[in-house]
């Protein structure tokens, strides 16, 4: 069973375990470890612990075996804990990407509007300088010509309402 679960973490790639169990790269590679080493220790042969060389304590076996599975769901239990964490993290991190270049995007839309806002006052500004040149030439000069071009600006006025 367990041979048959780390090939399929193995040949999977992290990928479809990591959408099955919930777990990061990093939590299965934590997950890999602590059955290694679970593994290790349990075919590790161990009948007696040495206290400083000054006494021995028998030990059969299998009462390692509870304390090895409780190893491995605790290690099992941090790297699904990390692995929500990172995902977290991650989520937030998004969000406050996404809305750093929400808040930029208007501020660019806000500041396009204000050039395009500048320019027309600008041909405003222009087209009004024209016609007082206009006015006041006619003014001084009353001439068939300077009265043409104030005729002139008055139809171009009322053809584009002023905006042209």
């Amino acid at each position: 069973m367990v041979y048959w679960f780390v090939c399929t973490i193995l040949a999977s790639g992290f990928g479809l375990a990591t959408v099955v169990l919930g777990f990061d790269r990093q939590g299965w590679i934590t997950v890999f470890a602590a059955l290694l080493l679970a593994l290790i220790t349990l075919f590790t042969n161990y009948t007696h612990v040495d206290l400083l060389g000054a006494a021995s304590v028998d030990l059969p076996q299998q009462a390692g075996i509870p304390c090895i599975a409780a190893a491995v769901a605790t290690a099992v239990a941090e790297a699904q804990l990390a692995s929500n964490d990172r995902y977290k993290r991650a989520a937030i991190r998004n969000r406050a990407e996404n809305s750093a270049n929400e808040e930029r995007r208007r501020a660019e839309e806000a500041r396009g509007r204000a050039a395009t806002e500048a320019r027309r006052a600008a041909r405003r500004a222009q087209q009004q300088a024209q016609c007082n040149l206009v006015q006041l030439r006619h003014q001084l000069d009353p001439s068939e010509r300077n009265a043409r071009r104030v005729r002139d600006v008055i139809s171009l006025l009322e053809e584009y309402g002023g905006i042209a």
